[in-house]
């Protein structure tokens, strides 16, 4: 009979997480980062007068020997990957644009920290998707910045951005202008509808041996944004952006590429070059207490934005959508609850016409796939979810969650039938300043799948991927 060496890694992991999730702590305070549909205009802006920081003090109530004999055993342990993350804190924010700890801004900041640069790391679902530098140079009310990133041929990009701060009327208000040159590959789409293998929108070839296809993007882009905060709770924005978008099957031959999959011809955008302008009108009301630890309240967004093609593009799209959560705190108030419904709807102003499959609303919110991924595509999106979060240590946090995915080609015709699912486990790291990790562990009708970011705030959501 032969040995088998048993395997200590769920040991390992169940040692960990008691660890970890034993009598907790709440989550520390970090930087506020632009979380939402309403506030990506100002993704790049100084957000650092809107973060309130502060600590819940934690109760100290008699008759409690037990967890005070184990907390001192765990005591050690904690400290030890408390130190390790505060460690990977430091090379963390090398990724976290404009949010340098202030010990290494000797290291990154010259000129009396007017001038800065710093490595750029973009790791995607646990592949890096690119390496590059950022430079940026800032007086009190004016910022410059240009960063680049390269992984190969497919995938690269460069953005550029100017900004400007200034005080009206007692208001706060931020101008930006940035431009951007990125080209992508790998992006899949599964046809259009609930059930797009089904759907006659989706013009999938009868010999068509995969249900997906791939295609590559390349997008220029200057976009100029104009935000406005008149009081504590509430932010208005006005965006317009001049977009060219051109897409085509990757540079590499596979068998799953869009022309092998889906009759190009008579899928709308299928292989195009498109142009477009587009401007939005937004806003979002936040009532929590503090935006930047785990805490009660209510968040609200909503958009307005109209898109028009020229040249060759004759689309005239309406844009709508709008984005609502309640955070109600069970037991203690860095325990919450969140109920969240998105909804993300494009028409087509032209009579009888069929969009372009790229400029469907993007399920960018629902944690089953990648953000590459087009699971369904359809003018009316809608994903509700339900998430429990809570702080295990001082500098981890951990949530779970069950998302849903819907599609319609009318407001009201939403079905469950098909619909994609998915559950998960997730933890974030983070020091008092900003985000540094966050990982999903997720099961659904897709199957599984992990997704690891490193550096990147879970709250950033860009429409102008499918404006």
């Amino acid at each position: 009979m032969s040995y088998r060496k048993p395997n200590l890694l769920p040991f390992a992991c169940i040692l960990l997480f008691v660890i970890l999730a034993g009598p907790s702590r709440p989550a520390a305070a970090q930087e506020m980062m632009p979380d939402s549909t309403a506030a990506d205009s100002l993704a790049a802006g100084d957000y650092s007068y809107r973060s309130i920081r502060g600590f819940e003090r934690n109760e100290h109530k008699t008759g409690r020997a037990f967890l005070k004999t184990v907390n001192a055993l765990l005591w050690p342990p904690r400290a030890l990957i408390d130190l390790t993350l505060t460690s990977a804190g430091f090379s963390a924010v090398l990724i976290d644009e404009k949010k340098i700890i202030k010990k290494f801004e000797d290291i990154f900041y010259l000129y009396d920290h007017k001038f800065g640069w710093f490595p750029v790391l973009n790791i995607v679902t646990g592949n890096p998707r690119g390496v590059g530098l950022s430079f940026f140079y800032r007086e009190k009310y004016f910022g410059a910045g240009i960063k680049g990133a390269y992984n190969n041929t497919d995938i690269w990009g460069i953005k550029g951005e100017l900004s400007h701060v200034f005080f009206r009327n007692r208001y706060f208000w931020n101008l930006e202008l940035i431009g951007r040159l990125q080209n992508d590959d790998n992006f899949r789409f599964y046809g259009i509808g609930a059930d797009p293998q089904n759907d006659p929108r989706s013009h999938f070839r009868p010999e068509s041996s995969s249900d997906y296809g791939i295609y590559s993007q390349r997008r220029a882009l200057i976009n100029l944004n104009l935000g406005v905060r008149p009081s504590g709770n509430w932010e208005f924005f006005f965006s317009s952006f001049y977009q060219k978008r051109t897409v085509r099957n990757p540079s590499a031959a596979h068998a799953a590429n869009i022309d092998n999959i889906f009759l190009s011809d008579s899928l709308p955008g299928a292989q195009i070059k498109s142009k477009k302008f587009y401007n939005e009108l937004s806003f979002r009301f936040d009532n929590r207490p503090n935006l930047s630890i785990i805490s009660p309240g209510t968040r609200f967004e909503a958009y307005l934005g109209y898109s028009v093609g020229f040249k060759n593009d004759n689309e005239q799209l309406l844009r709508s959508g709008f984005d609502f959560s309640t955070y109600i705190p069970v037991l203690r108030r860095n325990r919450v609850i969140i109920p969240r419904i998105v909804f993300d709807m494009v028409e087509d102003l032209r009579e009888g016409e069929q969009i372009a499959f790229v400029e469907y609303p993007r399920h960018i919110s629902f944690r089953g796939v990648n953000d590459k991924t087009l699971l369904r595509s359809d003018n009316y999106m809608l994903v509700p979810s339900l998430e429990y979060q809570w702080p295990l240590t001082y500098h981890i946090s951990a949530h779970l969650f069950a998302d849903y995915l819907m599609v319609s080609d009318t407001p009201l015709g939403f079905e469950t039938t098909n619909a994609p699912w998915a559950v998960g486990f997730g933890m974030a790291a983070h020091t008092r300043f900003s985000e540094l990790m966050r990982m999903n562990i997720a099961y659904g009708s897709e199957g599984i799948f992990l997704k690891f970011s490193f550096g990147l705030s879970f709250l950033y959501k860009d429409r102008s991927d499918w404006k």
